[in-house]
């Protein structure tokens, strides 16, 4: 029952450390006589493991026990188990385990998109296939065993049948570390379209909607002024129809993205540059109307901005030179502890701590 036919690695976002002994060890005494066992680098011994998974049958029920080590930072954590047609996660069923920063361990079922994780909101449907057994965190290891029911497909709830050979994907990390980050970074970006929408009208208004011409300065700035807000607009558009992360195409959405939102940034600092400092800002009117003001508001937003920049390219590089330091200290610690090949094979590919490892159970009816 527990043979496994086809073993394959393949790569997703990962973070661990060693998994408790007892668990390991209580679990390789029954691996292949009561239960199917998982351990990650293959070939692994306790307790130089980073991930554990353990499956049982018992007629209609599957029990599941996965742990994994959880770092210093307990909240926001999960663990995942993915059921797969194929080689990738799009539009398959998920069981989760989470642990959130004000309540314990639980389990839950969602499914996931292209681009996104769905959780299934439906309570009544998530007891009916699935009971929790145990969830604990324990010397920083999170563990969660439970029963799930094998069910039929379920187009509605994006379920396939667990009767017919499936992919299983193993996976565990940080709650909505990435999403935050896009959101916010999608938030400000429409804040600031909206922003400079509203300032559009305001000039519309105060020049009655009229041409100014294009004579040097006014032309000049009206033109960049346009160029920058029209680069505005584009720039959530693109992001909403941005293809995935690992799509072919991807890399041409992020040049066009960065050549667009460096070109409108470069636009709107000149026309405003041609409004406020002199002598431009002369044949405009600006200082004799406002005097220094403007020209002091430029400047400071630029003192801002540099300041900004060289602090966030800092810290990004001092968090990219920690990164690569923690990824050699894992691989040393994996070339010297596992006989394996794999763990070469996986951080020598994938610096960033990822990797999706899935094993395909064809002896298995599912």
């Amino acid at each position: 029952m527990f043979s496994l036919l086809h073993v394959f690695i393949a790569v997703i976002s990962f973070r661990s450390n060693v998994v408790s002994h007892e668990f390991q060890q209580n679990a390789l005494d029954e691996c292949g006589i009561k239960k199917g066992c998982i351990f990650h680098p293959d070939g692994c011994k306790p307790p130089k493991c980073l991930l554990a998974f353990t499956y049982n049958f018992t007629g209609e029920i599957i029990e599941y026990e996965i742990s994994s080590f959880l770092k210093e930072n307990l909240s926001n954590r999960y663990i995942a188990i993915g059921f797969s047609d194929d080689q990738e996660m799009g539009n398959d069923s998920v069981i989760y385990c989470q642990a959130s920063r004000n309540m314990d361990p639980e389990i839950g079922l969602g499914y996931t998109t292209t681009k996104a994780f769905k959780k299934t909101e439906d309570v009544i449907t998530v007891k009916k296939m699935l009971q929790n057994l145990e969830t604990e965190i324990i010397n920083g290891t999170m563990t969660c065993r439970f029963l799930q029911k094998i069910w039929d497909e379920n187009p509605e709830l994006h379920m396939k049948s667990l009767y017919i050979p499936h992919y299983i994907f193993l996976v565990n990390g940080l709650i909505d570390e990435q999403s935050i980050k896009h959101m916010m970074h999608m938030t400000l970006n429409t804040t600031g379209s909206l922003l400079i929408a509203v300032s559009f009208i305001c000039v519309f208004i105060a020049e009655n909607g009229k041409w100014t011409g294009k004579n040097f300065p006014k032309g000049t700035h009206a033109i960049l002024g346009m160029t920058a807000s029209i680069g505005a607009f584009l720039q959530p558009i693109m992001g909403i129809y941005r293809c995935t992360p690992k799509h072919k195409l991807r890399i041409l959405f992020n040049c066009a993205h960065a050549i667009l939102g460096y070109g409108s940034f470069i636009c709107a600092a000149a026309s405003i540059w041609c409004a406020t400092y002199p002598p431009f800002s002369y044949k405009l009117g600006v200082n004799e109307d406002y005097g220094i003001v403007p020209r002091s508001l430029i400047i400071t937003f630029w003192v801002i901005t540099v300041i900004t920049a060289i602090t966030l390219e800092t810290l990004s590089i001092l968090k990219n030179q920690l990164k690569l330091y923690s990824s050699n200290a894992k691989y040393n610690y994996l070339q010297v502890e596992s006989s394996t090949c794999n763990s070469h094979w996986i951080y020598s590919h994938c610096p960033d701590f990822c990797f999706w490892f899935g094993i395909y159970y064809s002896s298995i009816r599912f």
